[in-house]
């Protein structure tokens, strides 16, 4: 074989194998960046389910009105 054509094939096979790398990497981030978006969400939700109760008091307020409007 071709001392050219077999480097060639070398470094393709090289980069091929990084590019894998790479997409692999991105993949199984993904895949557990789900996971744990699933997991966090079942455990907030068990975590919302037990409050019964609201003990603050909550400020209302209404902003950009004027008193023409309000009368009118």
């Amino acid at each position: 074989m071709n001392k050219y054509l077999k480097g060639c094939l070398i470094a393709l096979s090289i980069c091929i194998f990084f590019i894998g790398l790479i997409v692999g990497w991105f993949w199984w981030s993904m895949e557990t960046s789900h996971k744990r978006a699933e997991e966090d969400g079942i455990k907030y939700s068990k975590e919302c389910d037990t409050i019964t109760t609201i003990t603050e008091k909550p400020s209302i307020t209404l902003g950009q009105f004027r008193k023409m409007k309000l009368l009118n």
